[in-house]
């Protein structure tokens, strides 16, 4: 079968064997098994890591630093999608790390700095037709809700939550979790 990739940078210190945080066997990991994208963060707060799942909705950006990728047509659309967004020039301000955070928030391109409020706009129109969300949905509420394991199953009872975020283009359901810092 195929396998999981991890990618992770050389300023990277591994204090055990990755294998059994990919396949979701350590405790309070279980729904990792179930993500397409894992990530790193840069919430460097032991607590905040705990009481909010990685720093998920805390305006921390989710990094590169590890990753790990399911080997899956969501995370191959994913993977496509960042590397359009990152391909030619950069203002000093979309590099391939914050692309990569609002495209995990399902931003559009350029959003940081370099979108004007109409496109802003424009996109979340975009986004709330494509993802059948209501119209009075704001932009902070679209950026990945609780995820349900396949099938409808609920999250595994102490295992830190998975995210799934709709971004238009890709997936409806992307599903991704961000790595506990203390093992990466």
């Amino acid at each position: 079968g195929q396998r999981p990739v991890v990618v992770s940078d050389v300023d990277v210190a591994w204090l055990s064997d990755p294998t059994p945080m990919v396949r979701g066997t350590l405790p309070g990991l279980a729904d990792f098994a179930h993500a397409d994208l894992l990530a790193s963060s840069d919430c460097v707060s032991a607590e905040w890591d705990v009481e909010d799942d990685g720093c998920f909705h805390t305006l921390i950006d989710r990094n590169t630093g590890v990753l790990v990728v399911r080997p899956n047509d969501k995370s191959a659309a994913f993977l496509g999608e960042w590397a359009e967004r990152t391909a030619g020039a950069f203002q000093a301000w979309e590099t391939d790390q914050t692309a990569f955070d609002d495209l995990l928030r399902g931003r559009r391109r350029g959003h940081r700095r370099s979108s004007t409020e109409a496109e802003r706009e424009a996109w979340l129109q975009r986004k709330k037709d494509y993802c059948g969300l209501p119209p009075t949905t704001s932009e902070e509420s679209t950026m990945g809700q609780r995820s349900l394991r396949p099938n409808g199953v609920p999250h595994a009872t102490g295992s830190r939550y998975l995210y799934d975020v709709c971004i238009p283009g890709v997936s409806r359901a992307f599903t991704f979790g961000i790595m506990p810092v203390s093992l990466v």
